[in-house]
């Protein structure tokens, strides 16, 4: 263990993505750092909009994790940010990346076990249980659609990702992350509860914003039929799954889904 014997120390200096997806892991490995006397302290820069005490919360096991401000870090912090490339690996491939960053952690914590998987694709069986507890409009969607807005120059106008939301309502049973007059919204859900509808959807057309990380699950990726992923320009691959990546444009989506309607 490179920090002390029983805490050892991380910190992300950045947005809402990067601490989410660290966090998950610690959720993850929460048990098997529980009964090792294990504890993280995690540092995060609350000066960013969205990294809010009560999100981040969403994925703390407060037994296993302790959240502190960056500005209590102590220098033998270590530093999880999807900037840092792991033997020349980047995140713009982020199954290999998270992969690597995952076992890093476990090296860094000291466990090494068998059971744990370091995977994108987490294993969260808890969504279960946070899934039959969804109100019915929320289960069994055709469409999830995430229409968020991204802050850290990615995709940041959604004017045209409501027009096609308003569209594919016509013919699709859909929810979306931020509201649209008339269709069923998962604004006022938790990201758990928003990770939870998307082991059911059929498809899910992202933004790169914090809402698409709930969805990096285990029992999503073996669910969903098709991703549609909009960016600004960076084209982030992921071999495991069938994907469409488009920049800056939903025409290819409204197509694919325009032809779906007509080969029923």
């Amino acid at each position: 263990m490179s920090n002390s014997d029983n805490i050892v120390h991380f910190y992300n200096r950045f947005h809402i993505g990067d601490n989410l997806l660290n966090l998950k892991f610690f959720m993850y490995i929460s048990s098997a750092l529980k009964s090792r006397g294990i504890t993280i302290y995690y540092y995060y820069n609350q000066s960013w909009r969205f990294n809010t005490l009560e999100t981040l919360c969403s994925y703390i096991k407060p037994s296993a994790v302790d959240l502190k401000t960056l500005d209590a870090m102590p220098t033998n912090s270590i530093e999880l940010w999807m900037g840092n490339p792991i033997n020349d690996v980047n995140c713009h491939t982020p199954e290999l990346y998270y992969e690597l960053l995952y076992k890093n952690i476990l090296n860094y914590v000291g466990i090494n076990d068998s059971t744990l998987t370091p995977t994108l694709w987490l294993e969260e069986p808890f969504l279960v249980n946070v899934y039959d507890a969804l109100d019915s409009q929320y289960k069994d969607i055709d469409i999830l659609i995430l229409n968020t807005t991204g802050h850290s120059g990615q995709y940041n106008d959604n004017k045209s990702l409501n027009q096609l939301a308003i569209h594919l309502s016509k013919r699709f049973n859909i929810v979306t992350a931020d509201p649209i007059e008339g269709i069923t919204s998962a604004n006022t859900l938790s990201l758990q509860q928003i990770g939870a509808i998307s082991t059911r959807a059929k498809y899910i057309i992202s933004t790169c914003s914090g809402p698409q990380v709930p969805c990096h699950n285990k029992y999503t990726k073996d669910y969903v039929k098709k991703w549609f992923f909009i960016t600004s320009g960076v084209h982030f691959r992921y071999p495991s799954i069938d994907y469409i990546h488009t920049v800056m444009d939903t025409a290819p989506i409204q197509q694919f889904f325009d032809n779906l309607i007509v080969s029923r």
